[in-house]
């Protein structure tokens, strides 16, 4: 068995930023973030993954959050990035390598003021993916 949070990675990461309405609004999609990083943006978290274990199949049940990074000075621009995170991610995901992409959901959100940058809203939307090894 292989993992698929690279290749999941890779595919989220391409349906946004070449989605022009989220481009328009973020300055970028990080992985990890520079110093000199410009608000609004989006950085890919850190996965958790559980196995998924059928009788014929195995996989994986990967919980990933998406972090949204505002300093717009209110929770509005954190909301209208979350709408269009879940814009971008309607359509079927296409998993490169030996993987079949189950099902998705949103799991959750929640946009919280930053404890140390003043001003900041710190958006977290957790997506659930259910993903076969084929």
């Amino acid at each position: 068995m292989q993992t698929s949070l690279w290749e999941l990675q890779k595919v989220i990461y391409a349906r946004l930023t070449g989605h022009n309405q989220i481009m328009n609004v973020i300055t970028g999609v990080h992985d990890k973030v520079s110093a000199s990083a410009v608000k609004p943006y989006i950085t890919i978290g850190e996965p958790t993954s559980e196995p998924l274990r059928t009788k014929t199949s195995i996989g994986e049940n990967i919980v990933l959050p998406l972090h949204t990074w505002s300093s717009y000075g209110g929770k509005k621009e954190t909301y209208e990035i979350f709408n269009l995170i879940l814009k971008a991610l309607k359509e079927p995901l296409n998993i490169e390598g030996s993987f079949l992409m189950l099902r998705r959901e949103l799991t959750s959100m929640r946009a919280l003021y930053d404890p140390i940058e003043d001003e900041v809203v710190h958006g977290v939307m957790e997506l659930r993916f259910y993903i076969n090894n084929k």
